[in-house]
């Protein structure tokens, strides 16, 4: 049997809907044909009967289309609802109170539609009910709380309401088909009305009076059974009972529709309410089927497991059985096995009693014991040895004090009270002087028992006297330690401080006491080490002594770092591992060496400007004095108005002009370079580019420049600012002037760290420079690579001189009509 899938109803329901609503538009669609066309078999079909008015076709037009977007609920399809209820309102108020409200005949003038009632045009009271419902109804549905039941009931009246004259229709009655002005109405208008009713009865099969047929229990199949009865058997007993009417066996026509229908309607409303109670009983009964069937899978496993037990103790209890024969053997083993270990028992302790007092008889320290009245009960060879010849029988059972009266009051004494007293372990230590001269050391220790003590006494003179001694070298040792000017610091195999010397104190401006305890990474962080050193020993240290370009530095207490030296000595005591660290503030030799390196730096430099003056004075100077040279030879001083002279005086004054530019262009250079003494000061890169913005303005509007930056990993340099104002003036104008035609510039300005070098950049989308044929040339004096732009090709040579002026370094990427982008590296150390 096929089994009922609620799902699939569901959208079986759906579909009828919008196919109902399909076909009341086709309905409403073909009417409106009819009347535009005037022709008259879409407006009647049947021939001199009633016909569809064009409000009527117009409203199923409308009804169509909001009962096929039903659950969609937009404003629209919710104005379509409101317009067709109140053609159906408006058109119920004319026939009531005998109007004439215009509607009627508002779009076409009827002239050969048939009108019993005397009024063109206008639709039947029927259909304006209907009309006047189905807007109701889906007003209704598209409510926030939609009222599902009473739409559902009224779906129900408009379908009856088509009914009746399919009826007349079908059986040739005339009160059914149009003989009275209240139930006349058109076949295809009858027809809509019917489509138009069952649409919206299961628009919504889920909610409201057609819940009870959507579902799969037994209250929900005795529904859709009923449901289909109810419609197709009044239709039946209408056709009996009206073919029994033309034999004058039955009452009249109407009556018989009117009883059909009635019996149609109670059926559905009784037989909902005890349905949907079938449907709640069915559903109990469905959830006590499934528990049963749970109940059952639950105690067919606890059979099964109660099974399994039943199988367990069974084989258990033949164990025991095996087991309880054994243990009796066993029992009778075990008693002979008592016997012999008594035998054995009193062997052995017999045995253990000899070899007890044969060790303590060999130890070489005093041993004796005392009982609870300090009374001796045990006294060994060693301390008859030791308090010059008394044996045991000459000590055993007399007193502490009385046999040794100098112990009354000692701290022996009161050690051994104390151990009786609080039952625990006691040790002290107490001096005397053996043959008036030489003085002896004694460690006692006493051990509690149930019988007494038990009392050890160890000659420690030659410990105290290592002690003494030890005392000494250390004393000695901090000495030399101290008075080191280098800071010498000891660690444990824990990479943890255990010894940190007055200088290191100073160096690195902590106590000892403060650091002791400490790991040396606290002082001496691997992180400042660069590049990082991959063990977690003391090989960066190592590294950094051996390779110069590998920096150390330690960590003061003020949160500042310094370069150092260090050199490491490992001691291996025993399964410990300790090292030595000597560490030598380097600053001043670091600045030394800096100091040395930029004045190598600054030679260098010097000669290749000596170099570059060298250059000018014997191209670029000679060429202007050259000129004026050979300008004065044909001067004609015998003749001053020789127009040869006014020529000459015109070239002169022009390679004068060009001397000037030069000399002007030097004194510039050497201004720049003469700067790199001035002090340094904290430099905001953010302020400077604001500031070249404000000089350059003119520029940037004129050429519509986009200037982005990024400073966020480099904000500050610690440098010389007229250098970096120039840099930045230079960087800029050059990135504007030698921009693209037509194109805006757009000009980025970022800094980032790389390696020991914090990085600016200047990257643009420019002309570009072909860097093929000028890489060489690029930074040179007086080169320039675009000359239809107007300039001395003098920046760049600038630039170049004023980073490498600040021990840095310059490096241009570039593609010719693409752009350039300049990378200056200046060194790390202009962060401090």
């Amino acid at each position: 049997m096929h089994k009922f899938n609620p799902s699939y109803f569901t959208r079986g329901m759906s579909s009828m809907s919008k196919i109902l609503a399909g076909l009341v538009i086709f309905a409403g669609m073909a009417g409106a044909t009819g009347w535009i066309f005037d022709i008259y078999f879409l407006r009647g079909i049947i021939l001199n009967a009633s016909t569809m008015r064009i409000n009527t076709a117009i409203g199923f037009i409308l009804s169509g289309i909001y009962v096929f977007h039903l659950p969609s609920r937009k404003m629209l399809y919710q104005l379509l609802a409101l317009v067709v209820c109140l053609l159906g309102f408006l058109t119920l108020l004319e026939h009531i109170f005998d109007l004439s409200l215009g509607i009627d005949e508002l779009l076409f003038v009827e002239r050969d539609s048939i009108s019993e009632d005397g009024k063109p045009g206008r639709m039947s009271p029927s259909s304006a009910m209907a009309f006047f419902l189905s807007g109701l109804v889906g007003l209704f549905y598209m409510l926030p709380n939609p009222l599902y039941k009473t739409s559902q009931f009224f779906s129900t009246i408009i379908f009856f309401i088509g009914l009746a004259p399919c009826m007349g229709y079908l059986f040739g009655e005339s009160l059914f088909g149009g003989a009275n002005i209240y139930s006349q109405m058109a076949l295809p208008t009858a027809l809509g009305f019917v489509c138009l009713g069952l649409g919206l009865l299961v628009s919504f099969p889920e909610k409201g009076y057609v819940a009870v047929l959507h579902g799969k229990y037994m209250g929900n199949t005795f529904a859709r059974i009923i449901f289909v009865l109810s419609t197709i058997v009044p239709a039946i007993l209408s056709g009996i009972f009206i073919l029994l009417n033309e034999h004058g066996y039955t009452a009249s026509y109407p009556t018989i529709f009117l009883v059909c229908m009635a019996y149609a309607l109670t059926t559905i409303l009784f037989t909902y309410k005890h349905l949907t109670r079938i449907n709640q009983i069915d559903a109990q009964r469905v959830q006590l089927l499934a528990d049963v069937e749970v109940s059952n899978k639950e105690l067919a496993h606890t059979n099964a497991e109660l099974a399994a037990t039943v199988e367990e103790l069974s084989s258990t209890n033949e164990e025991l059985t095996v087991s309880n024969e054994q243990l009796e053997i066993l029992n009778s083993r075990l008693l002979e096995a008592n016997y012999e270990i008594e035998r054995l028992s009193h062997t052995a302790i017999a045995a253990s009693e000899n070899k007890y007092k044969h060790l303590t008889e060999s130890i070489s320290d005093i041993f004796f014991a005392l009982d609870h009245n300090l009374r001796f009960i045990y006294w060994n060879k060693a301390s008859e040895i030791n308090s010059g010849g008394l044996t045991a029988e000459q000590v055993l059972g007399k007193s502490l004090i009385e046999l040794f009266p100098g112990m009354k009051g000692t701290e022996p004494e009161k050690c051994y009270l104390e151990a009786l007293r609080t039952g625990e372990f006691q040790r002290c230590t107490f001096e005397t002087t053996y043959n008036s001269n030489q003085k002896l050391s004694y460690e006692v220790s006493v051990y509690p028992y149930e019988d007494g003590l038990t009392v050890f006494i160890k000659d420690i003179t030659q410990k105290k006297q290592a002690e003494i001694q030890l005392r000494e070298l250390q004393s000695r040792f901090e000495s030399i330690i101290n008075s080191a000017m280098d800071a010498i610091i000891t660690t444990d195999e824990n990479k943890n401080v255990i010894l940190f010397n007055q200088a290191a104190e100073k160096m690195f401006g902590y106590c000892a006491a403060d650091i002791i305890g400490k790991p040396i990474r606290q002082i001496i962080p691997q992180s400042l080490y660069q590049p990082y050193a991959p063990d977690n020993g003391f090989g960066y240290m190592a590294a950094s002594k051996d390779d110069p370009n590998k920096n150390l530095y330690g960590l003061r207490a003020d949160g500042n770092n310094f370069p150092i030296e260090a050199s490491v000595s490992d001691l291996k005591l025993g399964e410990k591992q300790y090292s030595t660290i000597i560490i030598r503030d380097i600053t001043l030799r670091k600045k030394a060496e800096q100091q040395e390196k930029q004045l190598n730096n600054e030679l260098i430099n010097q000669n290749q400007q000596l170099q570059q003056f060298g250059y000018i004075t014997s191209h670029n100077l000679r060429a202007p004095i050259a000129n004026i040279l050979g300008l004065t030879q044909i001067f004609n001083t015998t003749n001053p108005v020789d127009p040869i002279n006014q020529i000459a005086i015109e070239n002169i004054k022009k390679a004068t002009v060009k001397l000037d530019d030069i000399i002007k262009d030097l004194n510039e250079i050497l201004v720049y370079q003469k700067a790199i003494n001035t002090s340094r000061e904290w430099i905001v890169l953010k302020d400077v580019l604001n500031d070249i913005k404000i000089s350059i303005a003119q520029h940037i509007e004129d050429s519509n420049a986009q200037l982005t930056t990024n400073f966020s990993k480099v904000e500050k340099l610690y440098s010389v600012k007229s250098y970096i104002n120039s840099i930045f003036q230079n960087m800029l104008t050059n990135a504007i002037k030698y921009r693209k035609p037509g194109v805006i510039p757009k000009i980025c300005v970022s800094t980032t760290v790389v390696e020991e070098y914090i990085c600016l950049s200047f990257s643009d989308n420019g002309l570009g420079i072909d860097l093929e044929k000028n890489k060489e040339k690029i930074f040179g004096m007086y080169k320039r690579f675009h000359v239809h732009v107007e300039g001395k090709g003098l920046g760049l040579h600038l630039v170049k001189t004023q980073v490498e002026a600040l021990n840095g370094k310059i490096e241009v990427e570039s593609v010719l009509g693409e752009g350039t982008c300049f990378k200056i590296f200046l060194p790390y150390e202009q962060l401090n």
